[in-house]
This record gives C-alpha cells, sequence and structure tokens, in this order.
C-alpha cells in the first residue's frame, strides 16, 4: 500500500508544476497577444493624432489667411472712403 501511495504521490508532485508550467504560458502567450494589440490601438491613435495636428495647422493657416484678407479690405475700403470724401469736397 506504501508503494502505491507513494507513486500516486510522486504523480502529483510532477503533475503539480507541470500544469501550472502550461497555465503560466498560456498566460504569457494571452498577455503577449493583448500587448501586440494594444501596441497597435496606440500605433493607431498616434496616426490619428498627428493627421489632427496637420489639420490644425492648416486650419490656423486659413485663419490667418483670411485675417490678412480682411484687414486689407478694410484698408481698401478706408482709402475708397477717403477718396470719396476727397472728390465730394472738390
Amino acid at each position: 500500500m506504501d508503494d502505491v501511495m507513494f507513486v500516486w504521490a510522486s504523480a502529483l508532485f510532477l503533475f503539480v508544476p507541470v500544469i501550472f508550467k502550461y497555465m503560466l504560458a498560456f498566460k504569457g502567450r494571452s498577455l503577449y497577444v493583448e500587448l501586440r494589440r494594444q501596441e497597435r490601438e496606440v500605433d493607431t491613435l498616434i496616426s490619428k493624432l498627428e493627421s489632427l495636428e496637420r489639420e490644425s495647422g492648416a486650419v490656423n493657416r486659413a485663419f490667418e489667411h483670411v485675417e490678412i484678407q480682411r484687414r486689407n479690405a478694410q484698408m481698401r475700403c478706408e482709402i475708397r472712403q477717403e477718396q470719396l470724401q476727397y472728390l465730394s469736397v472738390k
């Protein structure tokens, strides 16, 4: 009977580390897959951020251009009003 218990105990002590090893391996693999997925997601978000930054820069440049055009139009309007006042005084 002691031999049978010894065999079962030996089998149990060998079985537990093997199962533990495979559980760690599968968990490690799933964590690695999750890490790769999140890295791809981060890369996607970085490219979207860069795109938004480029778009924001283009909008800011367009806004500055419109502001310059508005100032030029305002100056032309003032010059025309001065010319009209000068001609109406004559």
